[in-house]
């Protein structure tokens, strides 16, 4: 991050470890903290939209796991008062985002299998979303998706079957199918707009 910010560019640079380079989307938020005021006062605040993504995973977990609420912000408050974590949160390390993404796509895949599957589209981007970014910050997300795949077959197995993913796989292609229609729509005007621009 310091090697960019001097150079002015993001760009590869001489090193002796050649594995800092990719993936690197944690430091090009580190970069963006550093860059848009110009110093790097906040540089650490970069790990604090990875704690409250975390924090809000854990107790959304809590609660689809049927804990009250005052039990769910306890466990919230003691993941969040968790002194590794604040070091790492505050220290630009990127677990703290990993954690965050770990945390997040089991929140949703949780929230699917309890029901919530009325916005099944919007979580399935969201969730596809969070395994790209938690992808190109470490690659380490390949050795912890078993674990979100055993949840996601044991919640199966004890919330009514292969039928509760062959309902909610039916209802991402139904807001696919809608939100098609509307993107053609969509496509007609820009086009209509294009031609009338163009004629001018």
């Amino acid at each position: 991050v310091a090697e960019w910010v001097q150079s002015g560019s993001i760009r590869v640079f001489d090193t002796a470890v050649t594995r800092i380079y990719s993936p690197a989307n944690f430091e090009v938020l580190t970069l963006w903290f550093t860059t848009f005021l110009h110093h790097d006062v906040i540089v650490e605040a970069s790990g604090l939209p990875a704690y409250v993504l975390a924090l809000l995973s854990v107790y959304s977990i809590a609660r689809l796991l049927g804990l009250t609420r005052s039990s769910a912000w306890f466990g919230t408050l003691a993941y969040a008062a968790t002194p590794a974590l604040l070091l790492a949160v505050t220290g630009t390390k990127n677990d703290p985002h990993m954690a965050a993404y770990f945390l997040f796509i089991l929140a949703l895949i949780l929230n699917l299998l309890s029901g919530g599957a009325r916005h099944t589209l919007g979580q399935s981007l969201a969730a596809f979303l969070a395994v790209m970014l938690a992808l190109g910050t470490k690659t380490y997300l390949v050795h912890i998706a078993p674990g979100l795949l055993l949840v996601g077959i044991v919640g199966v197995s004890s919330r009514g079957g292969w039928r509760r993913w062959v309902g909610i796989a039916g209802n991402l292609l139904t807001e696919l199918r809608r939100m098609s229609v509307g993107l053609r729509r969509l496509l007609v005007i820009l086009i209509l707009i294009g031609l009338t621009l163009g004629l001018y």
